[in-house]
């Protein structure tokens, strides 16, 4: 049984697509957050190949790692890496549960999942419109095991986002609804059925399955006319406050920053993104105010809503050192009222991210650069992988549950960057005010010499490419993304030892040569006055430095207790000081 709130899905995913039109150089770029907590974050790798041997392909649900079945594979697939295939062609998605009516029981007969059904696509498409075509072929002909999914697809020159939901348990395929988003616009979805109404006879930017708004009908969720049929409302629509900013408000967050008038945008929206006004719902896609570059990219999906009325690092629950995280579940009860903790778009969940870049004015082998990482999108570096690429750095690429391999999870790996980057990552949330500024600093510091290593390589490949053909440039990129990955793997272990012996017990431990026994001065951040404060409020003089005689007993917590006063005098009324010395002697006489 799936339970209808967004919040409580382990997969919980976010997605931005800045056109050509509205990027700063004019590439296409796609930015994914793949956001579970039971996945491994590594990269994905299935070789172009001339399947004369292999008339089938075998699949396993990507989120179960349950056996589907086999389809017939084509003669000829493209090299996939990632998210995107050699030609250009890049599919990402986030999760949305949808009416129970259709997702609560899965397709008996259904031989292909979301996950599958990206990674299949990617091996049989050449442009964005093939890989819809494809993808909607697919499930028509296999089934859809999955609950509702928007997915982003796009290549150099198109980009289509399209939300689906199985057709029931009963019946096979999906229905579905896929629009053109127009150049010069940027769109983010996040976990909530992206489309609301759409145009029925504009088949340039608008497909559509053929039952479409019929099911909704059948199931009664829908009674209205055709022109006003809106598919989000239909098939993902019912939800509460909680749901609504759990998703919105990272589309919001993006939106309100890059609209023409953010000012305007953001007093227009808030209400929507906090779940207060339901009826308010953003506009699917908003030109933006100035050309997006990658940097503009990084920078939005990198964020905790940072200086913003959203922003909740500085709360009680951000800890000593403010961090914008906290345990889960994201939404939690106290003394009958329910509360959220903010969803922003970097989270600790996440296991692989990447930022696509297509170049439509390159030959396809180097059209598309894939930038990866492997764990929170906030704290994980970045490094760039030409999706032409026949290999992948061993630190990075590996099988998943839809190759039916059981992800290892629960066995940490110092070659695997995953874990590597989760060390750095975790090791930062419990100093955040004080190491993450450290951290963002060594982030751009590889970002850049990618970008200079990554201009020069374009340069030898292109070269390559003319004098030589394409697949000495292929050999040449694949040699670089391959030693990039490795390096940055190392790197990063070196990284991780660089913040621990800087920031160990609780210093900050800066360099020193005038100071001959260690070279170094350790500094002491200590703590601010409204943490402070705080602990004063709920500990009264328990820490003061006075006159014993003067201190009164504190009142102190215990669990969610209060303990009153008496009870502390009685706890500590055998603690005299011939009792001290009693102790101290037993300690001596054991030495």
């Amino acid at each position: 049984f799936l339970v209808t709130s967004i919040a409580s899905l382990s997969s919980a995913c976010t997605n931005f697509i800045v056109t050509p039109g509205a990027s700063k150089d004019g590439s296409m770029m796609l930015a994914y957050n793949a956001d579970d907590h039971d996945t491994f974050g590594i990269l994905y790798h299935y070789p172009a190949s001339n399947n004369t041997t292999q008339p089938t392909r075998k699949i396993w649900d990507w989120e179960t790692g349950i056996f589907l079945g086999e389809i017939p594979q084509p003669e000829m697939t493209y090299n996939v890496i990632g998210n995107c295939n050699e030609v250009g062609v890049c599919v990402g998605e986030t999760t949305w549960a949808g009416t129970p009516l259709l997702s609560a029981t899965p397709q008996t007969k259904a031989k292909i999942d979301y996950g599958s059904l990206m990674w299949i696509t990617l091996q049989r498409s050449k442009t964005a419109k093939e890989a819809l075509d494809t993808m909607t072929s697919l499930m028509d002909a296999y089934g859809y095991h999955s609950t509702g999914e928007t997915f982003s697809i796009v290549d150099d020159k198109d980009a289509w986002v399209m939300d689906v939901i199985g057709r029931g348990a009963d019946k096979l395929g999906a229905i579905w609804v896929a629009r053109k988003v127009p150049d010069g616009s940027i769109l983010v979805h996040a976990n909530h059925a992206k489309i609301t109404t759409f145009p029925l006879d504009d088949p340039e930017n608008c497909l559509y399955s053929h039952d479409v708004i019929e099911r909704a009908r059948e199931l009664g969720l829908y009674k209205g006319k055709d022109e006003n049929f809106n598919f989000q409302k239909a098939y993902d629509g019912g939800k509460g406050a909680d749901d609504i900013r759990y998703e919105e408000a990272r589309v919001f967050d993006v939106y309100s920053r890059l609209a023409p008038d953010p000012h305007t945008f953001y007093n227009k929206y808030i209400d929507y993104a906090m779940g207060r006004n339901l009826d308010n719902v953003m506009p699917i896609w908003i030109q933006p105010e100035k050309k997006v570059s990658l940097e503009d990219v990084i920078e939005r999906m990198s964020s905790h809503y940072e200086d913003s009325s959203l922003e909740y690092g500085f709360d009680v629950g951000g800890g000593l050192y403010a961090a914008p995280y906290r345990p889960k579940p994201n939404s939690w009860t106290y003394e009958g009222n329910t509360y959220v903790n903010e969803r922003s778009i970097a989270v600790e969940k996440t296991a692989l991210s990447f930022i696509a870049v297509i170049r439509g004015w390159m030959p396809a082998p180097l059209k598309a650069i894939v930038w990866v990482g492997c764990d929170d999108s906030s704290t994980s570096p970045r490094y760039p992988v030409y999706a032409c690429s026949t290999a992948g750095s061993s630190n990075y690429i590996g099988k998943g549950p839809q190759d039916g391999v059981t992800s290892p999870i629960l066995k940490f790996d110092w070659d695997q960057s995953f874990w590597i980057q989760n060390l750095v990552a975790n090791f930062v949330y419990s100093r955040w005010n004080i190491a993450y500024p450290v951290l963002q600093d060594k982030l751009e510091e590889v970002h850049k010499t990618f970008v200079e290593e990554v201009k020069e390589m374009d340069e030898r490949a292109l070269e390559a490419y003319r004098e030589d053909g394409p697949q000495k440039a292929v050999e040449l990129l694949t040699a670089y993304s391959v030693a990039a990955g490795d390096q940055l793997h190392q790197t990063w272990i070196e990284f991780f030892g660089y913040l621990f012996a800087r920031f160990r017990d609780f210093i900050v431990m800066e360099k020193d040569e005038t100071n001959l026994e260690c070279g170094c001065k350790p500094t002491f951040p200590g703590i601010d006055d409204a943490w402070k404060a705080r602990i004063v409020d709920e500990t009264g003089s328990q820490y003061l430095v006075s006159d014993p005689k003067q201190i009164s007993a504190p009142r102190v917590l215990r669990g969610t207790e209060r303990v009153e006063d008496k009870e502390i005098d009685q706890g500590l009324s055998w603690f005299s000081a011939g009792a001290l010395a009693d102790i101290f002697t037993v300690l001596f006489k054991r030495n």
